[in-house]
């Protein structure tokens, strides 16, 4: 069992490093590839932060690991972006 708003912060909170990562491997360092990776990292670690202050009961709910892995694939689909997570 799992809380079931860990499918949708692991992908927000991954998202530094994962870009970061992408940064150096593509060997992209230009102004637009760090100001895309301030950005979304931004709105991630946000996202934590207002879910720490104003928890949404719903997103609390202890989950079988079979409902939360759509969840996840979901949210980390686009790093929970393009899916409204």
């Amino acid at each position: 069992m799992v809380e079931a708003g860990l499918g949708d912060q692991l992908p927000k909170l991954a998202t530094i490093p994962l870009f970061g990562v992408f940064i150096a491997w593509y060997h992209n360092t230009s102004a637009a590839a760090w100001i895309y990776l301030a950005m979304h990292g931004t709105y991630g670690v946000v996202w934590v932060i207002k879910d720490l202050t104003f928890p949404d009961p719903s997103f609390h709910k202890r989950i079988t690991m079979v409902l939360a892995s759509p969840a996840f694939s979901a949210c980390s689909a686009g790093t929970g972006y393009s899916v409204g997570c």
